[in-house]
């Protein structure tokens, strides 16, 4: 017989899961819309990279 605790912890992996799969989708996407943007700023409006590293390094250190 197949105990309660186990039932409600395979509920509850499931549905860590499925969140961490929603928040995994969102932050890769969130990278690639960001890297594209980089990309756009390099070679359409001549921005160096190593400016663009600079801007996104002092944003990410002002965050944390």
């Amino acid at each position: 017989m197949i105990d309660i605790i186990t039932i409600f912890g395979l509920i509850l992996a499931a549905i860590i899961v499925a969140l961490l799969g929603r928040i995994l989708h969102v932050v890769v996407q969130v990278l690639f819309y960001t890297l594209l943007a980089a990309f756009v700023m390099v070679f359409f409006f001549g921005v160096s990279l190593d400016q663009v590293l600079q801007w996104a390094i002092n944003v990410v250190l002002w965050v944390f």
